[in-house]
């Protein structure tokens, strides 16, 4: 489990193997609720040529998708 903080706001997020699973549930959804544009619109248009084949694909990368999105936005690595 790894954990970030928001510098501004002192929120917490943490990345958890409930990831994968809602990344697998949702799809191109998971990454818009997380605001991860690029992601969801790249997820959507994978959905679409794939015919929902990379749904299957995609959730094993989303660990390392939001570590670099929350590094990217200055959120701080919190051990937990």
């Amino acid at each position: 489990m790894t954990a970030f903080k928001n510098p501004e706001n002192g929120n917490i997020e943490t990345i958890t193997r409930k990831d994968f699973y809602w990344c697998l549930l949702f799809g191109f959804l998971y990454f818009i609720k997380k605001k991860i544009w690029v992601h969801a619109i790249v997820s959507f248009l994978l959905v679409s040529v794939t015919y929902g084949l990379s749904l299957l694909i995609y959730p094993f990368f989303v660990k390392s998708i939001l570590q670099k999105e929350y590094l990217k936005r200055g959120w701080e690595i919190v051990e937990k």
